[in-house]
């Protein structure tokens, strides 16, 4: 997994913001004996994350473009490998 820039980490938090109540009120479900509607709770929280950290959108395309030419181009000290 990459290191998570300063972007990276708020766009992060502003998901877990919406991700932790549906996961808490999913768990809160699943120890009540409501099985199907927890599952669905915390499959939900479970996906926001995923999404939020593996989709890439149309501004990440760039980036991503000029990180693999940068590489490419600039070698890196052996201890950085």
């Amino acid at each position: 997994m990459s290191q998570l820039g300063i972007v990276d980490l708020f766009t992060l938090g502003g998901t877990l913001l919406f991700a932790l109540p549906i996961g808490v009120f999913g768990l809160s479900l699943l120890a009540r004996g409501e099985l199907l509607l927890g599952f669905v709770g915390t499959g939900v929280a479970a996906g926001l994350v995923m999404v939020e950290r593996l989709l890439w959108t149309p501004e990440d395309v760039p980036g991503e473009f000029l990180q693999s030419l940068a590489d490419r181009i600039v070698e890196r000290p052996p201890e950085d490998q």
